[in-house]
């Protein structure tokens, strides 16, 4: 069996970082991070940080700027990438210095993660990033150390902002009405999701094929000009957009009068769409190679726009987050598939018209509920989701969708907590759903039951013995004067009794219990918790009350002063 070499990863907690310490880890390379000791401690890496441990990767504390903390590091491994931010990349020259003090290193890949540096020719202010990059690589040439430029050009994750072109959000959703089109559109350009880019980079970097080499990621799927971008896009929402055309020399006055990063990222945006300077050579054998080429067994995902798009009822007012409690439909995309996935219909006609009921909205329903509800009666008024007086948005998905929901919210947090994601403007907690049931005994046991044993087969889920649960349960969707009303199911049971918070938490108590023998109460500190949300449904049975549950890690709640899913605000 082949050794693997050992990958040291500097600024593996950031941008495209996380994403190479993750690959690594996977590819079942001993991985190494080099932390700030203030990083590890740092509540707002506490996320990153854990998932890395869950991992195994090896934390090495240091700083790019001490010089043998770097010498210390280097020693212990066979290879060394650096993902450092944009203002450190002239610092990587310490890395060059300690690799050559220490001899050991097989290969360097600096951070590049953008355009061939050597090859393209941008504008002020992505000219002066592109030339410090040229410089490192001509150092580390210099100094004959092993390296592999990585050349990654355009981060999907970047897609939707730059089709909002001078637009000050990346939460926003892609245009519907008018689009900025910079030039004429015609250039190629490449995206590649993060996800991806690392899974190639780890590649990379311990291939003897690529020793000395740029390699290049351009997957033909995602090789695409920004007009055909666009018409994805509107062949997905089945609207012709509105096209506004800037010239050249208009694009070079808004970088002028824009203010960072704004002016960074329009200059890049002028150098992929305007002048094209992505595809505009051939790779040729004597100084790169193309990732998905090398590697055919990477299944890369196809062109998407990544972005939590949210859209509100025609005519509801904008959302505040002082707003009071009213019932409004509001449908959730978070990886909206363009390319092979179009035939999907947009994520607003899966729920159907405002208010109505339709067979995707109808297929979210427990079967339980689904079987006293004909198909004749499906237009009555059904609002799916409740946007609440403390800003939790229910988190579903239309019918034949079934993503990693969990992942979605840990991972939102994650980017909220990096520094990565703006803080919400009115969104305070986002709860994934991951069944839903009948306020029933036996169907709220069944369910508790069987997402406890699907928790514990994770292998991400680390948990001690015994294990500690909590229980968290929210009638938001129930007003308390319905509660007074005892309503008898045809099974003879009492929905209001399980109403009553007391009753309730001792039913999901009880199913946790059957689940884990050697399990126990822990309102202080539970490993995982046990979540139950009334659902603010109308047009369904009376005899009916649907609850959403979910059994969460420790990193997706709070347990302090009540046990909630995790804020994405501050204070809330």
């Amino acid at each position: 069996m082949d050794v693997k070499s050992k990958i040291l990863i500097i600024g593996g907690t950031g941008n495209i970082g996380k994403y190479l310490v993750e690959a690594s880890a996977k590819a079942g390379h001993p991985t190494f991070a080099l932390v700030r000791e203030s990083t590890i401690s740092d509540p707002k890496r506490a996320v990153i940080i854990e998932s890395f441990k869950s991992l195994g990767v090896i934390f090495l504390h240091g700083d790019l700027h001490n010089h043998q903390q770097l010498v210390n590091a280097i020693k212990q491994v066979d290879i060394v990438i650096s993902a450092v931010g944009g203002d450190l990349v002239a610092h990587q020259v310490k890395i060059i210095e300690a690799i050559k003090e220490t001899g050991n290193i097989k290969r360097f890949l600096p951070s590049e993660f953008g355009v061939d540096v050597d090859r393209a020719h941008a504008v002020e202010p992505a000219a002066s990033l592109n030339r410090t990059k040229v410089e490192i690589r001509r150092a580390i040439e210099a100094e004959g150390i092993p390296y592999t430029y990585l050349v990654s050009n355009g981060f999907a994750g970047y897609l939707n902002y730059i089709l909002n072109n001078f637009g000050d959000s990346f939460c926003a959703s892609p245009p519907r009405g008018k689009i900025v089109i910079l030039g004429d559109g015609n250039p190629k350009v490449v995206f590649t999701k993060e996800e991806d880019i690392a899974a190639y980079t780890i590649k990379a970097a311990d291939d003897p094929r690529t020793l000395n080499k740029s390699v290049y990621i351009t997957p033909p799927a995602n090789t695409l000009s920004y007009n055909e971008i666009v018409s994805l896009w509107e062949k997905k929402i089945g609207k012709t957009l509105e096209k506004i055309y800037v010239p050249g020399d208009e694009v070079l006055k808004k970088i002028q009068e824009a203010s960072m990063p704004l002016k960074l990222l329009l200059s890049l945006a002028y150098t992929f769409f305007v002048k094209g300077e992505i595809a505009n050579f051939e790779i040729k054998a004597s100084f790169g190679m193309e990732a998905t080429e090398l590697y055919p067994d990477v299944k890369y995902t196809t062109l998407y726009v990544r972005s939590l798009s949210i859209l509100n009822a025609e005519g509801s007012e904008s959302l505040d987050v002082n707003m009071s409690a009213k019932k409004r439909r509001i449908s959730v995309s978070t990886e909206e598939e363009l390319g092979n996935s179009l035939e999907r219909k947009d994520a607003a006609d899966d729920f159907g018209e405002p208010g109505k009921c339709t067979e995707n909205s109808y297929s979210l329903l427990p079967d339980s509920v689904k079987d006293n509800i004909s198909h004749t009666e499906t237009n009555n008024t059904l609002s799916l989701v409740k946007l609440t007086r403390s800003g939790l948005l229910l988190f579903i998905f239309p019918k034949g969708e079934h993503p990693a929901i969990v992942d979605i919210v840990q991972n939102i947090i994650q980017l909220r907590e990096s520094g990565s994601l703006k803080s919400a403007q009115w969104c305070h907690r986002i709860f994934p759903i991951q069944a839903t049931c009948r306020l029933d005994e036996k169907e709220v046991h069944s369910i508790v039951s069987k997402l406890v044993n699907q928790f514990l087969k994770d292998k991400k889920n680390k948990v001690m013995q015994p294990v500690k649960f909590a229980v968290g349960y929210n009638r938001r969707g129930i007003e308390e004067i319905e509660m007074k009303d005892v309503r008898v199911t045809s099974n003879g049971s009492k929905i209001s009794a399980l109403l009553d918070r007391g009753k309730c938490f001792s039913i999901v108590a009880a199913a946790v219990k059957d689940a884990v023998p050697d399990s126990i109460v822990d309102l202080k500190c539970p490993e995982l918790a046990v979540l139950l949300e009334v659902l603010p449904l109308s047009g369904i049975p009376n005899e009916s009350v649907v609850v959403g549950v979910s059994v969460l890690p420790q990193m997706l709640f709070s347990s302090k002063p009540r046990l909630c899913v995790k804020a994405l605000v501050k204070g809330c």
